[in-house]
């Protein structure tokens, strides 16, 4: 594919045939922080944030210094914005160079539209990305306990009991915060100082949020306090805390876009999603689809666990709603370790599913490039079963039977 750079002139926009993104020109994401330093490290857009670049696509971890103006006009993101008006493929975008290299190119920078105005000349920032650390009421089984508190319970229940977790990667449970007590209460990955404060006084057009839960973080509160009104708001949340309260916080702004973190429905999803139930997420999303200045994505989770199962989730919610598919590899029940036949099957399936409000292009591809990895049904299995220990659940209950069969069948041919 031959690429270009892209003129040094307002109105430019993303294109296959060059490396325009908008979101170095505009943002910037604060993912990572800490209780004693701030913000860690920063990027373009979360979406840059990988385990192939070590969460790190800027190098900038442990350098960051000043406040988020510094950051957004260090050298590193002005070499960033200098490579694609140039037409180079930085290095720190290799998520997008990756999906557009593929029979269907589709990346976030093909999709890095903005209803504000970028200016090439005098990049400025306009829209922050800030996780407001891992203070979460839910455990989700895709999840970490860098990301979710409430999920250092199961990694301490492996360890007091002796579990076996070796060879299952992203286990971190041995981490000495993670297993101190009262773990699951504490907040390790934010910190409200001078930092945080830059943001908070910044004129803004758009603020995007995610956690941790962010309706637990007083920080975000804090922000939906003070915002004006115009700021689109934009965050993560598992939809679970949409008190009246809430509600009245959130009607006097003028736009939200709400992505509700559900990956399947009823039995399926209170397994992903420990402990929540059904029933009452279902009365949060009334209480959220009767905001009539709240738009919903669904973001889906993609791993085994619903991965047979996505057209209970796609037939549940209406035509109004944008499902999008996020699909990790970083863990053993990733789609990845499914068999080939498997694989194919919901290749087939996924490719059958013709609706433009449901984005299953990134699935497709990511079968797709892994179709030739190994099954492993041994480790699928062992990571499955930890939680189902920690939780007296029984996988056999709530997954798709084409998993249980190949999983159950597999895994002791390999014992």
């Amino acid at each position: 594919m031959n690429v270009g750079g892209a003129k040094k002139e307002n109105g430019v926009k993303p294109e296959i045939t060059n490396t325009f993104c908008n979101f170095p020109f505009s943002q910037i994401a604060l993912k990572e922080w800490s209780k004693d330093t701030g913000i860690v490290t920063a990027s373009p857009c979360c979406n840059s944030i990988r385990p192939s670049n070590d969460f790190d696509p800027l190098k900038l971890r442990n350098k960051i210094t000043g406040n988020v103006d510094d950051i957004f006009h260090s050298q590193e993101m002005n070499d960033l914005r200098e490579s694609m008006l140039k037409g180079e493929k930085h290095p720190a975008c290799d998520v997008c160079w990756d999906r557009e290299d593929n029979d269907n190119p589709d990346s976030f920078r093909l999709r890095s539209d903005v209803s504000f105005e970028v200016d090439v000349n005098n990049p400025t920032i306009q829209k922050v990305d800030v996780t407001f650390g891992e203070e979460c009421n839910l455990r989700c089984r895709m999840c970490t306990p860098k990301l979710s508190n409430s999920l250092r319970k199961d990694y301490k229940y492996f360890h007091k009991n002796n579990l076996d977790v070796s060879g299952i990667e992203f286990f971190d449970f041995v981490d000495p915060e993670f297993l101190k007590d009262g773990s699951e209460n504490e907040v390790l990955y934010w910190k409200d100082d001078t930092q945080w404060q830059s943001i908070l006084n910044k004129d803004l057009k758009s603020f995007m949020a995610s956690g941790g839960e962010p309706l637990l973080s007083k920080s975000f509160l804090e922000f939906i306090d003070q915002a004006p009104s115009s700021v689109h708001l934009d965050f993560h949340s598992n939809c679970t805390l949409f008190s009246k309260t809430i509600v009245e916080k959130l009607s006097r702004f003028d736009k939200i876009t709400l992505r509700a973190s559900i990956d399947s429905v009823y039995e399926n999803y209170e397994y992903i999603r420990y402990p929540m139930k059904w029933k009452m997420l279902e009365k949060n999303m009334t209480r959220i689809r009767e905001m009539s200045n709240v738009r919903v994505d669904i973001n889906c989770v993609l791993s085994v666990l619903n991965a047979f199962d996505l057209h209970k989730l796609f037939d549940y919610f209406d035509t109004n709603i944008f499902v999008d598919l996020l699909v990790p590899e970083d863990k053993y029940i990733s789609v990845k370790f499914l068999p080939r036949e498997l694989k194919e099957q919901l290749i087939e399936q996924y490719t059958s599913y013709h609706s433009d409000r449901i984005n299953l292009n990134d699935a497709i591809n990511f079968l797709k490039k892994h179709i030739d990895v190994e099954g492993d049904s041994k480790n699928m299995l062992k990571e499955i079963t930890l939680f189902d220990q920690a939780r007296d659940q029984n996988y056999k209950q709530y997954l798709s039977n084409d998993l249980v069969q190949w999983i159950t069948k597999h895994s002791k041919t390999t014992e």
